[in-house]
């Protein structure tokens, strides 16, 4: 018999730290890896050093631009394969082993990780194999689909009473693993050079695989059946999971989307590209924007920055939630308008900074923001049956990576066309998606208010048995 040493409810939440941490060497160590290698197969390294400077401005040009243009193959690379890998995932997640599923990322991320680490240590390696080591975060839907993970197995073992309770500390895990491995990747980078990043992402990694393997509880190990009278193996529960997941794909969609009267469950899986448009915009730009003059940030500048937003996230989760749950009584439907509604804010602030304390006022305003993401999952799981929960965060997680995709590669091409006029028009247009987001949840409170129901825990039962 297996011991549990850890709570089931809370077992996801290091392993998502561990993740985060890893991934978020991808969002900020990464593109300075790519401007520094673009650079050093062009220059010497004295420029490479100093690109910030006024004697250098046509030569940061030169470099920024090709940089740009590595920088949206990467995020291609990462975020287009998992289009189509996340919806199936989180049916799949819904049919196998939970446990099992999180050993997904676990694995890809040590891979992308070693990879990297070559491209840091070996500086001739061509800059395309960074590409390679993104692509391999694909496998399981990069960031949205290692949270569509986390938060499914957070669903299986948590109530309805302090599921968003559980949502949030999951969240909080993200965003405070994304601060975290930026702020100490950054300064490992200053002072130590790119390979000890690296070094210290895999070791993380490494512990993060054995706490999977040995601590995360199983929950609901499945066990393959055979197809007309088979014998189970590798092949035939392949094409079972398969079957029951395109099967179970289809009869979601067809019965919560096309067949409901209510188009509440479709709008909350739109809302999200819309959101994470502005959000996976500002990851792709983040590095450039504030490595280019007149900010010219150096490596642990940019570090402090970003632990600095997530904390500023991480705050507001633990404390905006549990006085608007507790003491205002208000709905998961006002934590997404002031999420929405601070994102904006703090990115338009952000696209006007040419000072320090202009991009730290940022920083400030975001302290609400990080509250979209867990209130689109509990109030989504709590208007489908238990069944569910895994495709439905899927779509969720498909459409954020769409937005993040349309965002990430455009605006880098944006950022370079429009940098000598104005270096923050990319951040200014994306911080106007989140506008689109606050009228969708307008529109369902005034729908709801028309209808006279509340719009809570409104569930249809279980889903009727799959043929």
């Amino acid at each position: 018999m297996e011991m549990d040493y850890v709570p089931a409810k809370w077992a996801v939440v290091p392993f998502l730290f561990f993740q985060s941490v890893s991934l978020s060497t991808l969002y900020v160590i990464v593109p300075q890896l790519v401007i520094f290698k673009v650079c050093c197969r062009t220059f010497n390294r004295t420029v490479c050093s100093h690109l910030g400077q006024r004697r250098f401005r046509a030569e940061e040009t030169r470099v920024f631009d090709e940089a740009a243009a590595w920088n949206a193959v990467i995020h291609f690379a990462s975020l287009c394969p998992a289009l189509v890998i996340i919806l199936p995932l989180g049916a799949l997640t819904d049919l196998v082993s939970k446990k099992k599923m999180l050993l997904v990322p676990a694995i890809a991320n040590l891979l992308s990780c070693l990879i990297n680490l070559c491209c840091s240590i070996f500086m001739n390696i061509h800059v395309g194999f960074l590409a390679i080591a993104s692509l391999i975060t694909s496998i399981y839907g990069e960031l949205y689909g290692c949270s569509i993970l986390g938060h499914t197995y957070v669903a299986s073992v948590s109530n309805p009473g302090d599921r968003y309770t559980v949502l949030v500390a999951a969240s909080i895990s993200l965003e405070f693993g994304l601060g975290a491995g930026s702020l100490v990747g950054n300064y490992l980078l200053r002072y130590y050079g790119y390979p000890s990043v690296f070094l210290f992402v895999g070791a993380g990694l490494i512990i993060c695989l054995l706490y999977t393997v040995f601590l995360i509880p199983s929950i609901d190990d499945f066990k393959g059946k055979s197809i007309e009278g088979e014998p189970s193996n590798v092949w035939y529960d392949f094409k079972a999971y398969l079957k029951n997941t395109l099967l179970h794909l289809v009869s979601f969609v067809k019965r919560r989307v096309f067949s409901s009267k209510d188009n509440t469950i479709l709008l909350l899986c739109i809302l999200p590209f819309f959101y994470v448009a502005s959000y996976g915009g500002e990851r792709a730009l983040l590095p450039l924007f504030l490595k280019h003059s007149p900010l010219s940030f150096t490596a642990d500048k940019i570090g402090i920055f970003v632990t600095l937003s997530q904390i500023s996230r991480v705050l507001g989760l633990i404390i905006l939630v549990p006085i608007l749950e507790n003491y205002l009584g208000s709905s998961d439907y006002t934590s997404m308008l002031l999420g929405s509604l601070s994102m904006f804010v703090s990115l338009e602030i952000l696209s006007f900074s040419k000072t320090t304390p202009m991009v730290y006022l940022s920083v400030l305003v975001a302290i609400a923001s990080a509250m979209v993401s867990p209130s689109v999952r509990s109030q989504l799981t709590k208007l489908v049956s238990a069944e569910e929960y895994g495709v439905a965060l899927s779509i969720v997680g498909l459409a954020s990576n769409i937005g993040m995709l349309v965002v990430a590669v455009g605006s880098n091409g944006l950022f370079v066309a429009a940098v000598k006029i104005y270096p923050g028009l990319s951040l200014s247009l994306m911080a106007s998606t989140n506008l689109i987001s606050i009228g969708i949840v307008l529109y369902i409170l005034c729908t709801k208010a028309r209808d006279g129901s509340k719009h809570d825990d409104y569930n249809e039962g279980p889903v009727n048995e799959r043929q």
